[in-house]
């Protein structure tokens, strides 16, 4: 199972314990499913209804707010798909759920930022930006199935449904409408051929509240030397020029440029206290703690900003010379 639990870029609105799908049966490719909310509201709002429906994805996005949040963890399942007793592996088959907030199909009165059919390359490029380190680190084969419109992608046999033996075997990007045993038919006319273009070149994209972000060479950092030893504890950091992190293996996210803040610790925007960290320059560098649990990110205007176990102590930008 890969090391990949949580995507840095994503807001955390953790289902609470014991109420996802269980463990994913390591005996199943990797897949990733689409669905939608067939409704409007936050992702806040979305994990309210989770609470109360129990049907939990792994993830929900806002197209439309360009918000993404992540509920459970990728080596759980979420509990979106009908399992029907005795029959095919669903929520377990190594399914990778997400919750678009919109509708598969237009009608009045809704927004066209918020109907798959009708939302911009910019909103798709979005997605696919977002969830991209899926592909190459659960892994994720970069295909898909052909997305029928809705309704005709409704029914059981509704012509782009897999079979059980096709969904055991594929690995790739599909929708509610071809998972075995369901009857749904969202997200409808999904533009997936976009979708998994953007998965390519968006370089990974971090979150944002204005459309997709321009990716810059990553400056990469090991974890503290004294965890090399452990072949499982290996792991690193990506930095972009903005200044957001990334985290990778045993390397730990303990926040960067664009994250929400409390007591020196990445938390939920919403919660009270919560500050936003915004770096006053392009970062110029990344340096790890000696213990592994933090870093400094440097500004090429001089300033040093601290995350996780790391002490401020002086920067150049405190000097007059």
């Amino acid at each position: 199972m890969s090391s990949l639990e949580w995507l840095p870029s994503a807001q955390r609105l953790p289902a609470p314990p014991g109420v996802d799908g269980g463990a994913q049966d390591p005996r199943y490719p990797r897949r990733l499913v689409l669905h939608t909310t067939e409704g409007a509201g936050t992702v806040e709002d979305l994990a309210r209804y989770y609470q109360q429906s129990t049907f939990w994805p792994n993830l929900t996005a806002d197209v439309s707010g360009r918000v993404l949040a992540q509920h459970i963890p990728f080596s759980r399942a979420g509990r979106a798909l009908t399992n029907a007793a005795g029959g095919e592996e669903t929520n377990r088959a190594g399914a990778v759920q997400v919750e678009i907030i919109g509708w598969s199909a237009d009608a009045p009165r809704r927004p066209a930022s918020m109907v798959m059919p009708l939302l911009s390359d910019a909103q798709v490029d979005w997605l696919g930006g977002q969830l991209a380190p899926l592909f190459d680190m659960l892994p994720i084969a970069r295909r898909a199935l052909s997305f029928a419109p809705y309704p005709a992608s409704y029914g059981l046999h509704n012509g782009v449904r897999m079979s059980g033996q096709q969904w055991r075997e594929f690995s790739g990007v599909c929708g509610h409408q071809h998972v075995p045993e369901n009857d749904h038919g969202d997200p409808g006319a999904f533009d997936v051929a976009r979708f998994l273009e953007a998965t390519k070149t968006s370089g990974h994209a971090p979150p944002s509240s204005g459309g997709p972000m321009d990716w810059h060479a990553p400056i990469t950092k090991p974890v503290a030397d004294a965890d090399r030893d452990d072949p499982h504890a290996q792991g690193y950091w990506c930095v972009n020029t903005k200044g957001e992190v990334f985290a990778f293996g045993a390397a730990q996210y303990h926040g960067g440029h664009g994250s929400w803040m409390k007591n020196g610790k990445p938390i939920p925007k919403q919660e009270p206290g919560a500050k936003q960290v915004i770096l006053n320059g392009p970062c110029a560098g990344l340096a790890p703690t000696p213990s592994g649990e933090g870093y400094w990110l440097l500004t090429e205007k001089g300033s040093i900003y601290t995350f996780g176990d790391a002490a401020y102590l002086e920067a150049p930008a405190d000097r007059n010379t």
